[in-house]
């Protein structure tokens, strides 16, 4: 990259209908300082991605917001956060929503929450666990508008992953500028490639209501070596009739 990366993610997130106050870049930056350091410990990120962070994990993490909006108030749930993405990030230039992240292996949760103190993100929480040991906990089941999940994983396993993490919304929120809020309850999940035969087999479950997929491409995708990147919107029916 040969302009700043501040200075690189700040435009295209302007290209892309999103400004980025000095205190969001200022905390992009250092969460991905901490990223980085915390990833010669233990493997947060493919240390082959460690040259191109900006490009395959930040704009990765923050493209999906270029399309949609979350709502003031959101409760959301990172599901395998990793290393903090995209929760980390979307607490960040989302100040106004609120993010738990979910993980179950130790030692990551561990790396997240310190860069979490080192942050000083006071909307951004998380926990260890398994997906479906913790979605059962009373101070999570039927808790969260959205769950979000960049981590791979067919998309129907994912959505039953999801279910108990979620609570009921109806409706979509228009929010202006061209973007809506998804209708919650939600799973937001990052996909690439074909994804077709995981669509239809999602569809199936009788939880479901609808699923959307909408192409990630931006002002810039090109530059962020983020071709043919994905994210399936997959809607859930009122619990009261499951």
């Amino acid at each position: 990259m040969e302009i700043p990366p501040s200075i690189w993610i700040r435009t295209l997130c302007r290209k892309n209908g999103r400004e980025l106050t000095d205190e969001q870049v200022l905390l992009l930056e250092k969460y991905v300082s901490l990223l980085l350091e915390w990833n010669t410990k233990i493997n947060l990120i493919s240390r082959k991605d460690a040259d191109n962070v900006w490009e395959g994990h930040i704009a990765h993490s923050i493209a999906p917001l270029f399309k949609i909006d979350i709502p003031r108030g959101t409760m959301l749930l990172d599901l395998g956060s990793g290393g903090g993405l995209p929760g980390i990030p979307w607490s960040i230039v989302l100040p106004s929503i609120s993010v738990t992240m979910v993980d179950a292996t130790q030692k990551k949760v561990n790396a997240v929450r310190s860069m979490l103190k080192e942050l000083r993100l006071s909307n951004t929480s998380v926990a260890w666990g398994r997906a479906e040991e913790i979605g059962r906990l009373p101070q999570f089941h039927g808790k969260f508008d959205y769950v979000v999940a960049r981590a791979v994983g067919p998309l129907h396993e994912l959505a039953r992953l999801a279910l108990p993490f979620l609570r009921y919304q109806p409706g979509d929120v228009n929010v202006g500028d061209g973007k809506r809020a998804p209708g919650a309850p939600a799973l937001l999940a990052f996909k690439g490639g074909e994804i077709e035969e995981e669509v239809n087999r999602t569809k199936r479950l009788r939880e479901v209501r609808s699923v959307e997929i909408i192409s990630l491409d931006f002002d810039g995708s090109d530059q962020a070596i983020l071709t043919d990147k994905k994210l399936a919107i997959v809607n859930f029916e009122e619990k009261e009739t499951r």
